[in-house]
């Protein structure tokens, strides 16, 4: 019995160890991240398997300070917590809005970068004289669409919004464009960054809704993994890689 208990005790130790290496000098395991794509310019996934993007990028420079793999796991957004949780991945990519309901389930990171909410209704000379703000849409009682678990759908539910929730990332744009909604709210750099034919037949309302801090996600339980991104965060806002990435999705 004592030797029974004397093995599980060294398997236990040895499955810690293995796990603090792999976060602290992984060089054979793959970094697994979780994301969902179609997030332009944010999460693109290519024709070909293979991803970019702007959230992207970074966490693909976390894998290269690990000397890891960087193996990304493609899930629905509205599902991408209780996957992290259900050990389908490491960890979250960089996007995720830090809020307090979404802080009861996963450990955030240190704040990357800030991100703003911003309004879209459709392009047209009414409607950009009548709408300034949100609380002109509230006032009339319009109907906003927002995607399913994203910041924004958290924010409207807080906020007792009238809107329509969709699935995906593009629903909600869809939805604006057929007129079964009256306005999309979303990230400003997601609206600046939709297709010419698309964003000529919106209009973003430059009275910003709401601001909001992003990091990557961790289980509670991976503080070795979590504290070697805050330490590879803070080098890495040292450089110019931010500005970079910036510039490189971003700009018009």
């Amino acid at each position: 019995m004592r030797n029974f208990i004397f093995y599980c005790i060294i398997f236990l130790i040895s499955w810690v160890y293995k796990s603090e290496i792999f976060a602290i000098n992984n060089k054979e395991k793959d970094l697994r991240i979780c994301l969902s794509g179609g997030y332009v310019p944010y999460k693109i996934k290519k024709i070909n398997g293979t991803w970019e993007g702007f959230d992207v990028d970074i966490v693909k420079d976390f894998a290269k300070y690990l000397n890891a793999n960087p193996k990304f796991i493609d899930v629905e957004w509205a599902s991408i917590l209780p996957s992290l949780l259900a050990f389908k991945c490491d960890m979250i990519a960089v996007g995720l809005v830090i809020t307090p309901e979404r802080e009861k389930i996963v450990s955030f990171a240190d704040v990357v970068y800030k991100n703003d909410l911003a309004l879209a209704i459709l392009n047209s000379e009414e409607n950009i004289k009548k709408y300034k703000c949100l609380d002109d849409l509230v006032k009339e009682k319009k109907v906003i669409s927002v995607a399913i678990g994203t910041s924004s759908s958290l924010y409207a539910s807080k906020n007792n919004l009238n809107v329509k929730t969709y699935k995906s990332f593009d629903a909600p744009i869809d939805s604006l464009l057929t007129k079964k909604s009256d306005a999309v709210l979303f990230e400003k750099h997601y609206l600046n960054a939709l297709p010419k034919h698309v964003a000529e037949k919106i209009y973003i309302i430059p009275t910003l809704v709401h601001q909001e801090s992003v990091s990557a996600a961790f289980r509670p339980e991976d503080v070795a993994l979590k504290n070697q991104f805050n330490k590879f965060l803070k080098s890495w806002l040292r450089t110019d890689k931010l500005s970079i990435y910036e510039k490189k999705y971003f700009s018009n």
